[in-house]
């Protein structure tokens, strides 16, 4: 990409892309170029040891290889946009990345990060907060706002748009998908999460909503 003015050069700007499919359905849940996918991943702060966040663009690729090694495909960036270094390095390992905004309601943050990243292939899903960073003074109708931005800003990706919040968990959802926090709840309570009371009663393992376990220790 070129920016000039009349004759004059200013600026210019190469962004890599790749070419890939996803779509999230209930049944089969994650699907990557046609193929059923399971998302094994780690959330991630963006502080390195001994460097802090100040992370040298080679310790990014560093990072996810080592990730791999151990069978992950996954990466979360809590709980914030992170460099775009770190997202280059996940276009080109193929690491599957769900990509943080910081607070709810903040519509200017979010769609400072989907403009920017949107072209990063390695995104497969929006996240417009997390835990208590959810917390604003209208969460739900914050939240419906900034699934609405993201949409708007990238419609043609396939990205669905969630939250690390267990309040947005149910059939009323502001959300795309399911980001279920499971950390020692009960079978019944994951279960209740994900479906209507009729479908408790009808069918125990019709799930209402995509879903994404995006914390699994204690669920017992």
């Amino acid at each position: 990409v070129v920016l000039s003015s009349g004759t004059a050069y200013l600026d210019n700007v190469s962004v890599p892309c790749g070419v890939r499919t996803i779509s999230w359905k209930p049944d089969i849940g994650f699907v990557l170029n046609g193929l059923p996918t399971k998302i094994l991943g780690t959330a991630n702060h963006q502080d390195f040891a001994a460097v802090g966040v100040a992370v040298p663009d080679h310790l990014q690729v560093h990072r996810l290889r080592k990730l791999k090694e151990f069978g992950s495909n996954g990466f979360r960036t809590a709980h914030n946009p992170h460099n775009e270094a770190l997202l280059h390095a996940a276009d080109q390992e193929g690491v599957l990345v769900w990509a943080e905004n910081h607070r709810n309601g903040q519509d200017d943050e979010m769609e400072v990060m989907i403009k920017r990243d949107r072209n990063h292939p390695s995104i497969v899903i929006w996240s417009i907060c997390n835990e208590n960073l959810c917390h604003s003074d209208n969460i739900v109708e914050d939240a419906k706002r900034l699934k609405a931005l993201a949409h708007r800003l990238d419609p043609a990706m396939g990205r669905p748009v969630s939250a690390n919040y267990n309040d947005f968990n149910g059939n009323q959802t502001p959300m795309d998908v399911l980001l279920v926090s499971a950390r020692g709840i009960s079978a019944g309570r994951f279960l209740r999460m994900c479906q209507s009371t009729e479908e408790l009663e009808e069918n125990k393992s019709t799930p209402c909503k995509r879903m994404v376990m995006c914390h699994s220790h204690g669920v017992r």
